[in-house]
């Protein structure tokens, strides 16, 4: 008897210098669960059916792409009317924090005729939240870029 029942759950913790302390570190669960329900008792006289697998999927994934030190504000040296200054160079912030994608999937698969005919049906959803993305300020605010 094959296996019935399929069950996953995996945990993923990861951690980046890309990030301020207080987002460094984040967490991403999955989990998966499939019914082959050709297995059962019910469907064993069933001759030209040969697969039927109901399965269910979710799991966050994350993305830390962007440059480094980008939630500091840095100034460089310069000078202002003959006087010495620091003139902001970055706009820090301190609030950056780990892009994170939510994916879910449904759907049956299937096999006939001896594995002649061999089909799935899927339902498929991603959705992304707290996109990293570099955005253009007023220029006089004295930066060029804010993330």
């Amino acid at each position: 008897m094959k296996e019935r029942y399929l069950f996953t759950v995996t945990a993923r913790s990861d951690e980046s210098s890309k990030f301020p302390k207080s987002n460094r570190t984040s967490y991403f669960p999955s989990f998966g669960l499939a019914w082959r329900a050709n297995e059962e008792a019910f469907l064993n006289k069933v001759k030209w059916l040969d697969e039927l697998k109901f399965r269910v999927s979710a799991g966050y994934t994350g993305t830390q792409n962007l440059g480094n030190n980008l939630f500091y504000t840095l100034y460089t040296p310069g000078s202002y009317g003959g006087t010495n200054a620091l003139i902001p160079t970055q706009l820090g912030n301190d609030q950056i924090k780990w892009e994170t994608t939510l994916q879910k999937d449904a759907g049956i698969d299937f096999a006939l005729f001896k594995s002649r005919l061999r089909g799935a049906i899927g339902y498929y959803d991603k959705y992304t939240s707290d996109l990293l993305m570099a955005y253009s300020v007023a220029t006089s605010s004295g930066y060029t870029l804010h993330w």
